[in-house]
């Protein structure tokens, strides 16, 4: 138990109290009133067996057997109180414990003298409290009068605490009543400022949906009826606003296409996605627009809607058509032409080849591609053929190559190349030049009989030069000289 009584002129009462009971509050008021005459701790580990209050029924019965106390006393002034300890049954304190009482006291004293208003400015002296406030075993002469003293104490103490609390209350609503002001105070400020930015959001949205260059429609998707068209689409498709808003979508000439009837509306209200890549509109001059259809529903505020967003691709289109025209063209060359076009892998893999190879060596394209294209390359051409692939393997261009392919009959034909490296593909010219090979051979055969006749043509007379004249208008001269000269 513990207990800290205060000390006001011949009033003393208890400020704050631990553990003690009715019972014990007067004997506890007696030794208190002991404890306030002391300069030090006071300490009584046995009150049944201490001389003051052997026997005193009143100690009995309120069955303290342990009691210590120190006086609350500032270093200037007069006792405030008393701080005590008390237990029932018999115990001595350490030096430790009684200097941690010590201190506790003066923390006491601390407190009390920053709150003036827990205790009266002046107390009483030490020598205030009369001898015959301690009596023997009563603790306060006249216990009637005690009595009285300590009914009217309490009764200021309840006063007193429900003045405090009273205050405590309207503090308390006052301070709810001030955050309720702030909070509303917080919340008008940030609805105002929803409110602005939800404002800036749909003049953002305005402007966009306004200059967009994909045609917007805002449908209701509960029934189709058109909420909104922005500008882009009525000068793609030639109708103005008012034909649009308040119509329902199938009743649009440009998109009977895609809503023919309510039915196939509610089919586009199921799927909540329909997406068209290349959907021909009727404008209303009667031409067709060819767009990209895409609509989603979402919902706005308290109910669905359908976008539409649809984009003129005519360009693209056109764009596209002259992409194939260009590719159609170059296949036309590719395919016509007579001489031998191929793409070759760095592998060593055909990947394209023209009809001119089919025509010239007799195996088919597929044939070809199988195998690796030296497969094809005469045996004693294929160190020069590796040359020839390194040179393109190592970036650089390769002309007037030349080795020998094989057919498909057995025979191998001269073939000259072109070929220019673009990445890991070569791109590759060919010209078949077996025949011009054969009469370069049979020219270098004939011509030692060309010298001869060059220098008899010299030596002869006009006749025969007339005869040399004659002889080169045949189609083998050469074949023929003796019969020329006769000789």
């Amino acid at each position: 138990m513990s207990a800290i009584m205060l000390i006001e002129n011949e009033r003393r009462w208890f400020k704050a109290r631990v553990g003690l009971g009715e019972t014990e509050i007067t004997t506890a008021l007696s030794f208190c009133a002991l404890a306030a005459t002391q300069s030090d701790l006071l300490m009584v580990p046995d009150t049944s067996a201490d001389e003051r209050w052997k026997g005193d029924a009143s100690v009995e019965g309120a069955r303290i057997r342990f009691f210590a106390a120190m006086p609350l006393k500032p270093a200037q002034g007069r006792v405030m109180g008393v701080l005590c300890v008390l237990d029932t049954s018999p115990r001595q304190l350490n030096d430790a414990q009684q200097d941690a009482l010590r201190r506790l006291a003066r923390h006491v004293v601390t407190l009390l003298e920053t709150r003036p208003h827990a205790i009266a400015p002046h107390a009483i002296a030490p020598d205030a409290i009369a001898p015959d406030a301690i009596v023997n075993g009563a603790g306060v002469s006249g216990r009637r009068e005690f009595q009285e003293q300590q009914r009217v104490s309490t009764a200021q103490a309840a006063q007193a605490a429900q003045a405090a609390q009273a205050a405590q209350a309207a503090q308390t609503a006052q301070t709810a009543q001030a955050a309720q002001t702030a909070q509303a105070a917080q919340t008008a400020q940030t609805a105002q400022r929803n409110a602005g930015a939800l404002l800036q959001s749909e003049m953002r949205y305005r402007r966009l949906f306004e200059s967009a260059k994909d045609g917007i429609l805002i449908l209701d998707a509960a029934s189709g009826q058109i909420e909104d068209v922005n500008p882009y689409l009525c000068q793609l498709l030639g109708y103005a606003p008012q034909e649009f808003v308040g119509r329902q979508l199938w009743e649009i000439g440009a998109f009977r296409d895609i809503a023919a009837n309510q039915d196939a509306f509610r089919t586009l209200q199921q799927q909540e996605y329909v997406r068209y890549d290349d959907l021909p509109l009727e404008t209303k001059s009667g031409s067709r627009a060819p767009v990209e259809f895409v609509s989603n529903v979402y919902v706005s505020g308290d109910k669905k809607v359908i976008q539409c967003n649809i984009r003129d691709i005519s360009e693209r289109k056109r764009a596209e058509a002259e992409r194939k025209r260009a590719e159609a063209e170059r296949d036309r060359f590719f395919t016509l032409s007579l001489d031998m076009l191929a793409v070759i892998g760095s592998d060593g893999y055909m990947k394209r080849l023209n009809p001119a190879f089919e025509t010239t060596l007799g195996f088919s394209h597929a044939e070809m591609m199988a195998v690796p294209f030296l497969e094809f390359v005469h045996p004693d051409d294929h160190a020069k053929t590796l040359e020839g692939a390194a040179q393109l393997e190592s970036g650089r261009a390769v002309t007037h190559f030349e080795n020998r392919y094989r057919c498909r009959d057995g025979s191998y034909k001269w073939l000259r190349w072109t070929c220019a490296p673009f990445e890991d593909l070569w791109y590759c010219v060919a010209h078949d030049v077996s025949g011009m090979k054969q009469s370069a051979q049979a020219l270098g055969n004939a011509s030692p009989i060309w010298r001869l006749l060059t220098n008899r043509c010299k030596a002869k007379s006009s006749s025969a030069k007339r005869l040399w004249n004659r002889c080169a208008k045949l189609p083998k001269p050469f074949a023929r000289p003796r019969k020329c000269f006769g000789s």
